[in-house]
């Protein structure tokens, strides 16, 4: 469960490093977004998963602790706010800041 918290801190250090760019933000707020669901599903999926004839039982009291309200209490879903992925979608498919800072690096045969 520590994987997606640590996967979490890679975007927010690129924005930090590199926060000049145009259009990062966005792209982050949009990783960060899928990220939390990501790591919201690891943990429920998990708790479907307890093994052993008292798995299910194990498995119960654990989703009653860590989501109370049942599906209310699990606050992340998949990112809905279009006009965020069609920012980032914009961003990744037109010339643009974020293309040039993605480029770096990268041998292009031209």
């Amino acid at each position: 469960m520590l994987l997606p918290c640590r996967t979490a801190q890679v975007p927010l250090l690129y924005y930090h490093h590199r926060c000049g760019v145009s259009g990062l933000g966005a792209l982050t707020e949009n990783a960060i977004l899928r990220l939390e669901m990501e790591a919201q599903d690891a943990l429920y999926a998990a708790l479907e998963n307890f093994p052993g004839p008292l798995g299910p039982v194990a498995s119960a009291a654990m989703k009653v602790r860590c989501f109370p309200l049942g599906g209310a209490s699990r606050p992340y879903s998949e990112p809905s706010n279009n006009t965020l992925t069609k920012e980032v979608s914009h961003l990744l498919t037109m010339p643009s800041a974020i293309c040039d800072m993605i480029k770096e690096g990268i041998y292009l045969v031209t």
